[in-house]
């Protein structure tokens, strides 16, 4: 698999990110914990999918950090209510942890949505686009932090 920084993504993947800065997903934290909170931002994956490059919007409030999952990781848009995550790797199993947002009041982790804007393969797919409706995003393992980054 190539790193992102020699990747040539998309011009929507890259004039999205340019213009919006972001993560995503969607949850809640119900009854649970209140104050600082982290979430992490999960990409469920269609069986047979072993490789890719995904762009995750994160809207809803204020997301004040995003801290990486993995190696091959950008993300903009922290300290606004637009962030956006891309995050290339191997994505296998049903859910795929890209990345931990912090939000000032985990109680309102409700009022976040995570989008999946572009997939693409990995290197053995060539790179090329997925239909992202076979793909969706979420926020998951609410819990509360003494403050965000």
């Amino acid at each position: 698999m190539r790193p992102l920084s020699g990747l040539t993504l998309g011009a929507g993947i890259l004039a999205t990110l340019a213009v919006t800065g972001g993560c995503g997903g969607d949850g809640s934290a119900g009854g649970g914990p209140s104050g600082p909170g982290l979430a992490d931002v999960e990409l469920q994956v269609p069986a047979g999918v072993t490789d890719g490059i995904a762009l995750v919007t994160v809207t809803g409030g204020t997301v004040k950090a995003v801290q990486s999952a993995g190696p091959d990781f950008r993300s903009v848009g922290a300290g606004t209510s637009t962030a956006q995550i891309i995050s290339q790797g191997s994505f296998t199993g049903s859910a795929v942890k890209l990345a931990t947002i912090c939000i000032d009041q985990i109680e309102n982790l409700a009022d976040f949505h995570a989008e999946v804007n572009q997939i693409a393969g990995g290197q053995s797919a060539g790179y090329a686009l997925r239909d992202v409706a076979a793909y969706s995003a979420t926020l998951a393992n609410p819990r509360t932090t003494a403050s965000c980054p």
